[in-house]
């Protein structure tokens, strides 16, 4: 307590970073933390609290909550009627236009992408490489071998060429280490509910034109993500729009005291005593508890279930960082042997007048390097707890000696989109309020009655004369209006026209103040550049698809600047992710449940990485297609189908892609290849063809030759005989007449046998040609056929055939 309450009495000025790192005490911080918090306060030139103002009011128009007292002094209207028949609700066109942005950056399908560039997986990389080019070189080996051996012993996804290579390295390859710490990280993000943190500090974006998250490694919940408000925010002034260097930073939170005594620690010496004080002056500032008696056991020692009498109530806490720089102090000297050795020594240490040796040489000299203190002072009161040097510090790139804070802070300079748009959204709201009052005012349209003109205008028939009434009556029914131009004096019109039309003359001024409404609503779209097209409230059947999606890109690119600082914000968080993660394997509960959430093997494999500088990893966003750039896509792959330009195995592993500008070089290449094959194929039928025709031409020109050859014997058996019948003739006329009948008998049959051996012989040699021809042009279908299966490349068909025909002896 003694300690506390010094304090309490320091001074509201920063303390010097210059004192002896013994000396940064609990003191030391906590003044640091008040001096924090009194500057956000000041009121004055150089503070804070103007900012914040300026915060809250740009809120109250983000959430449709705008206070109406400056609307009605504008207006100056005045009156029980007036305000009796107008609405002054605000108008939430602010909230509309904010809407729309924050659902137009959150809406893209973005996805984290991380990338190592050490040695070690530029290598693995390369080996990758190596065994793609490797399985193109093995290419036609492996397809000769199946064609061969019937078995298929290709490699699959190989390559075309050298640019189907590239772009398969591009698409399919993922390093391991790269995929276990993704999975990690959007682990701890999803435990920490990001998509609901995301929201919240684009929403900030669009309101104040900042975001702020805050990363911290705790003990039992691992490492913890938490949204910073920034209507809260405290942070030192940085000339840069990413707050690297920033000095200091923290939040304003509200607590509850149940809440407070669970993260209170022995170590920060409050006691239960200095809470019930400390609930007293709460207790006696928000009311409820005046006339209390304290020295009641109620409220002093008595607890309910478990709770104090105070563990409802709510206390302000500021929890903050600071960067600091340290001295650490070294001696160098010498041994006795002349070696040089350096000590690190205590704050205060003084070099000794007299050496144990002679000549021995002694130096003293510092080491500074930057580190981080913390603290979370309950604001008001002089306690503070959780404090000290933070444990685990993040240091900057290769430089061990500078720290950052454990914030990621983006801010751009100038007016937010919201407070761009409050002076014409004012605007709005007044014309909205001068069509209720204008309204209110109008009448139907009627007629001006000059009741002195219609008296005695007309007589009946019995003398008497219409009275007004009647005469109105008959106006209303007809249409025509009856009275008498008589003249009291001659020449001159007696009292003028008795009735005139009274037209509604508001309908023009309500058109006038839809004129001016419609004006400041171009306007904020032309601050804003949401237009029509991307709010949906011109989208036509009529208008073309190219007219709406270049609105809608229009309308991107007057956002960018705020989804640049998103991409920021999440490239930033990963970046913090990973050197927490880095550092977190010290402690053995978290590592077993990250171990349950990814995996004994992803783990291994980060823990083989936690070495590895943060420079040497890429951290990209990459975002998936539109709904128009997916429809596109889909609708090219729909075409190429169609026009047999694409198989649909590689249409599916297309629409598999979520980069449109690699699913569209995929697309293109799968084409290509798909022309390719076709083209061989056609080659191939017409290599077939063209052996079919050839095929038909030798069997016919064999067909030729066997006619030609059985004409021969033919007549060479012709001439055997009449030979035969000439050496018959020589024969003595002694011989037996019998034995030359008989001869002559064994000729002619020798002539019949012969033509139809020949003529079947003829037959035989066709049927055979025919059997040839249709068994090689099976062989060559199936071969075809297996070709296509297979992938393989085009097949030759040509074989050498002997078509040599044995001349009969």
């Amino acid at each position: 307590m003694q300690d506390n309450h010094y304090l309490g009495e320091m001074s509201g000025s920063y303390p010097s970073p210059t004192v002896p790192n013994s000396q940064k005490n609990k003191a030391y911080i906590l003044q640091y933390g008040r001096s924090m918090y009194r500057a956000w306060t000041t009121s004055g030139a150089g503070g804070f609290y103007l900012d914040r103002s300026r915060k809250l009011y740009a809120q109250s128009y983000r959430l449709g909550l705008q206070d109406p007292t400056k609307i009605k002094s504008l207006m100056n209207l005045k009156g029980d009627i007036v305000e009796a028949n107008v609405n002054y609700d605000p108008l939430p066109i602010v909230q509309k236009f904010a809407d729309l942005m924050v659902n137009n950056i959150l809406n893209n399908n973005y996805k984290l992408k991380l990338e190592f560039v050490d040695n070690i997986a530029v290598e693995k990389k390369d080996a990758y490489r190596t065994n793609l080019e490797e399985t193109m070189l093995r290419k036609p080996i492996a397809d000769l071998l199946t064609q061969v051996t019937g078995v298929d012993v290709r490699d699959k996804n190989v390559p075309a060429d050298d640019e189907d290579l590239e772009l398969m390295l591009e698409v399919d390859y993922r390093d391991v280490d790269e995929i276990s710490l993704l999975n990690l990280i959007n682990s701890i993000k999803t435990t920490n509910g990001y998509p609901d943190i995301a929201r919240e500090i684009v929403d900030d974006l669009v309101t104040f034109n900042e975001i702020a998250t805050r990363q911290r490694v705790d003990e039992k919940e691992g490492i913890v993500i938490e949204y910073v408000n920034d209507m809260n925010f405290i942070r030192s002034v940085s000339k840069d729009k990413s707050n690297k260097n920033l000095q200091h930073a923290g939040e304003v939170k509200t607590i509850t005291f149940s809440e407070l005594r669970q993260r209170i620690k022995a170590i920060d010496g409050i006691t239960d005593d200095d809470l019930n004080d400390l609930a007293k002056g709460v207790a006696a500032n928000t009311g409820g508890y005046s006339g209390v008696d304290w020295n009641d056991p109620v409220y002093k020692d008595r607890i309910y279930g478990g709770n104090r009498w105070y563990d409802e109530l709510s206390v302000d806490i500021l929890e903050f960082e600071f960067m600091d720089v340290n001295y650490d102090l070294y001696e160098k000297k010498q041994t006795k042997l002349g070696l040089p050795v350096i000590h690190k020594r205590p704050d205060g240490y003084v070099l000794p007048k007299e050496s144990r040796f002679d000549g021995d040489f002694r130096e003293l000299f510092t080491d500074a390097y930057q580190t981080v203190y913390k603290g979370a002072w309950i604001i008001d009161s002089d306690f503070m707890f959780d404090s000290g040097r933070a444990d685990n510090v993040l240091m900057q790139g290769k430089d061990l000696s500078k720290a950052r804070l454990n914030y990621t802070v983006y801010t751009i300079q100038g007016k937010s989109m919201v407070e761009r748009m409050i002076a014409y959204a004012d605007q709005m709201w007044i014309t909205h309020i001068k069509h209720q009052h204008l309204i209110s005012r109008l009448r139907p349209a009627g007629v001006s009655v000059n009741v002195s003109a219609l008296e005695d205008a007309l007589e009946k028939k019995d003398g008497e004369y219409y009275e007004p009434l009647d005469l109105m009556n008959y106006y209303n029914v007809t249409g025509d209006a009856l009275y008498r131009d008589d003249s009291e004096e001659e020449g001159l019109p007696r009292r003028g026209d008795p009735i005139k039309p009274m037209p509604n003359v508001m309908g023009s001024q309500l058109t006038e103040l839809t004129v001016v409404y419609n004006h400041n609503l171009d306007i904020i779209r032309d601050m804003t550049n949401i237009n029509k097209f991307m709010d949906g409230s011109q989208v036509s059947s009529k208008t073309l698809v190219g007219v709406q999606k270049q609105g809608i890109e229009q309308s991107n690119m007057g956002i960018e600047h705020l989804r640049y600082a998103y991409e920021f914000a999440v490239k930033d968080n990963a970046k913090v992710l990973i050197m927490m993660i880095q550092d977190v394997f010290k402690y053995s509960n978290v590592i077993e449940a990250y171990t349950k959430s990814v995996g004994k093997y992803s783990m291994d494999v980060i823990k083989r990485i936690k070495n590895i500088p943060i420079e040497q990893l890429n951290i990209v966003i990459e975002y998936g297609m539109t709904e128009y750039e997916e429809a596109t896509l889909n609708q090219d792959i729909n075409v190429s189908i169609q026009a047999g330009e694409l198989r649909i195995e590689d249409a599916i592993m297309i629409r598999e892609i979520d980069d449109i500008r690699l699913a569209n070089k995929m697309l293109i290449k799968r084409k290509k290849i798909y022309a390719k094959e076709k083209a061989q194929e056609q080659e191939a039928i017409h290599k077939q063809n063209m052996e079919a025709k050839k095929a038909d031409s030798d069997a016919k020109a064999q067909q030729v030759q066997m006619e030609a050859q059985a004409k021969a014997q033919g007549e060479i058996m012709v001439l055997n005989t009449k030979f035969n019948l000439e050496k018959l003739d020589k024969i003595q006329s002694q011989k037996d007449a019998k034995e030359l009948l008989n001869l002559e008998y064994g000729h002619k049959k020798d002539i019949t046998r012969i033509e139809a051996e020949s003529q079947k012989g003829k037959l035989d040699m066709q049927e055979q040609s025919k059997d040839r021809r249709a068994d090689k042009t099976k062989s060559q279908e199936s071969k075809i056929v297996e070709q296509k299966e297979n992938n393989t490349g085009a097949q030759d068909f040509t074989q050498p055939e002997l078509n040599q025909m044995q001349s009969p002896v």
